[in-house]
């Protein structure tokens, strides 16, 4: 019994006492003792004054229910969430404010409208599944579909519902409450999406790594593989058949030494030669190049504005991006008639845009120059798309190289980005973008050491020279081609042994060979001490890497030269010649 029941129990009783009492003293109150009528009419004061506090109980109580019926309409109305009443067929019989806000519809043509005209079209049969599932059992059932507003917006909506008991033998119904997720799915989608990206870029950044080293390793092979054969050309008379195949062993040896490059541009160790470059004016410079890649079918549409703000570049990779680019799109028209556009350009990029690189991060805003390539061919689909970028992948044939691997790779190396857009049958669009600079004249490089032609005749030597490489090819190769010149050759497999030969030698030594990586200790330690003991002797730093990623780590450490593995006998005698005589 609530608070109001027994207050009015308890105010009904006094009022019948006091009719009761009332009644028995009625009809002999005139012959009473004046002492019991006074006694009789302090009872009924009593009464009174107590019926008087039951009264005031009661009005307090009313209010406090008023109260508290007013708190509840305020809480359903304005709850964060929508409040149903459904019945088993999915018509509304109350709603509270915040559903009719959901739906766009006033709460008062609620009543009597199904549900179900609220919910997406492609969500009805889930919503169907729904209705049908709660009210076979008495469990609490969600599930999250689309609905949409009276003025045709949606949202992702999350309905929780549950069966309600029937009362005064009706059916029953189901009570649920819709919630507004939408912000929460777009939040999943997002976490998805850069989920997705991190996942492709630290496979593609492992990818990279690997070419990087294979890179490495297969230039020390091929210094053993092109040196030799340079060396057998040289010793083998110029009539002889034997020419022929050698000379094929040097050019499959410099188109091997091509793809490392490619790997290494892959790999993000490629920039060499950095320096203002114009896109527009590299493009047209291309041109004649660009049109004899194409077949007679496709037609070279050009759209290069000049005024465009340079880049700071490799203009060679540059030309190497242009060269991939325009072969995907002249693959991508194969046989068939189509169109492939060239254009340059300059953009304001914001991360609304940035975000839909093909890179790991995305570029800081500012102002980008693009290169951008269309094609009118096959167009990729979504799984091709995502790997378009990886290494040898191709929807041709197998081992077509690495294409477009590259092409992000020379992208990252120079801190752009590269958009991608295609659809199956429409085509293909690739903007890459390079980072503009205000900067006109090249900037400020780690030394780099031009190579300077051999002198005519055989110029014999009688310095001494000290090669340090872990690779036995190379070792073997700087030997024999020093040696044939008159050098004396001391050599060395790792860093300790070169210090140990350095300092059996220190004062006939006249110039150092020295690999970057090797065991135990590496070139840049090796470098160090030596100059320690000999600030004067001349050092040819040797390296799989570019000149640029070498010579990061040497500023400022006197080197008399660099020489890129793999190299020919040519260039190592002029490397050394140069070296000894500055």
């Amino acid at each position: 019994m609530n608070a109001k029941t027994a207050s009015v129990a308890h105010a009904d009783g006094l009022r019948q006492r006091a009719e009761r009492l009332v009644r028995l003293t009625r009809h002999d109150i005139a012959t009473m003792p004046v002492e019991d009528v006074q006694k009789l009419v302090h009872e009924l004061q009593v009464y009174q004054i107590e019926l008087d506090m039951q009264n005031e109980q009661l009005r307090q109580t009313q209010r406090k229910l008023e109260e508290s019926r007013d708190q509840y309409s305020d809480l359903y109305d304005f709850a964060p969430v929508g409040y149903l009443t459904l019945d088993p067929q999915g018509v509304i019989q109350e709603a509270n404010l915040t559903a009719a806000a959901m739906t766009g519809i006033e709460r008062g043509f609620l009543a009597g409208r199904s549900l179900s005209r609220s919910v997406a079209t492609c969500d009805r049969d889930r919503f169907r599944s729904h209705m049908k599932a709660v009210f076979a059992g008495h469990t609490r059932l969600a599930c999250e579909l689309e609905l949409v507003r009276k003025d045709g917006t949606s949202l992702c909506a999350r309905l929780d519902s549950i069966q309600a008991p029937s009362r005064n033998g009706q059916t029953p119904g189901c009570r649920m409450t819709i919630s507004d997720v939408t912000e929460r799915k777009h939040a999943e989608l997002e976490r998805h999406r850069l989920e997705a990206k991190i996942q492709e870029a630290q496979k593609l950044e492992s990818l990279g790594v690997l070419a990087g080293g294979i890179a490495h390793d297969f230039n020390n092979l091929l210094t053993g593989i092109l040196g030799f054969a340079s060396l057998a050309q040289m010793q083998v008379p110029t009539e002889s058949p034997a020419q022929e195949g050698l000379q094929h062993v040097v050019h499959a040896a410099q188109r091997a030494a091509e793809l490392v490059r490619q790997m290494l541009a892959y790999a993000g160790k490629g920039r060499s030669a950095v320096a203002p470059v114009d896109l527009s004016r590299l493009a047209n410079e291309m041109l004649d190049l660009l049109q004899a890649s194409l077949s007679k079918k496709a037609e070279l549409r050009l759209d290069l504005p000049t005024g465009l703000p340079v880049i700071e570049a490799d203009a060679a990779q540059v030309r190497q991006v242009f060269m991939n680019l325009l072969t995907n799109a002249a693959e991508a028209l194969g046989d068939h008639e189509g169109a492939i556009t060239v254009r340059t350009g300059a953009i304001e990029a914001d991360q609304t845009y940035l975000a839909k690189t093909s890179l790991q991060d995305n570029p800081p805003e500012g102002t980008y120059v693009f290169v951008e390539v269309a094609d009118t061919g096959c167009g990729m689909t979504e799984d091709t798309a995502l790997r378009i970028f990886e290494p040898f992948f191709t929807t041709k044939f197998t081992g077509r190289g690495l294409g477009l691997a590259s092409v992000l790779g020379i992208v990252r190396a120079h801190h752009g980005a590269i958009v991608l857009q295609s659809q199956p049958a429409h085509g293909t669009t690739f903007r890459v973008l390079f980072p503009a600079t205000q900067r006109t004249s090249v900037p400020i490089m780690p030394a780099r050491f031009p190579s300077i032609p051999l002198s005519a005749g055989h110029r014999q030597e009688t310095a001494t020279v000290l090669v340090a490489d872990d690779e036995e090819p190379v070792r073997a190769v700087a030997q024999a081609v020093l040696a044939r010149s008159g050098f004396t050759v001391l050599t060395a497999s790792d860093g300790w042994e070169a210090l140990e030969v350095f300092r059996a030698h220190r004062d006939t030594i006249d110039a150092v060979l020295l690999d970057l990586t090797m065991p135990r200790l590496g070139g840049e330690e090796v470098l160090r001490d030596i100059r320690r003991e000999r600030a004067d002797l001349p050092v040819i730093l040797s390296s799989g890497y570019d000149e640029q990623d070498a010579l990061a780590r040497f500023t400022g450490a006197g080197l008399a030269g660099f020489i890129q593995k793999p190299y020919g006998p040519d260039d190592l005698l002029a490397k050394v010649r140069q070296a000894l005589d500055r």
